[in-house]
């Protein structure tokens, strides 16, 4: 598993739902501490509260342990609201693919909306 980024997708989708560390650690069940360390790829969380973590977030574990394209990145191509339900589903259709074809797909998505 990669610890980085599961620590940076969880520190995304907290900060996407206001939430501070200490927050989300209550939530999860665990100690702000082992928060930071899960967070900053310090800390190797079991199954069980990385479960725990995705429930509290309200997002599937494998958004949190896949590779997604940040909503930033959508957002940067697509010049139309999009909720955070629709941004999840986009990302995860990029998991498996290079930059490269990434950002020509988001090129194309967006000349099909202003269109």
């Amino acid at each position: 598993m990669d610890y980085v980024l599961l620590g940076n997708n969880i520190r995304k989708y907290r900060k996407m739902k206001n939430l501070t560390q200490e927050q989300l650690a209550e939530k999860s069940e665990i100690s702000s501490v082992f928060m930071c360390q899960i967070e900053n790829a310090n800390g190797k969380p079991s199954l069980e509260t990385v479960v725990n973590i995705a429930t509290s977030l309200e997002v599937s574990i494998d958004v949190l342990v896949g590779g997604v394209v940040s909503n930033n990145e959508i957002a940067k191509y697509i010049n139309v609201p999009l909720n955070n339900k629709q941004l999840e589903t986009i990302s995860k259709l990029f998991s498996s693919k290079t930059d490269k074809e990434i950002s020509s797909i988001l090129k194309a998505i967006a000349f099909l909306l202003e269109n």
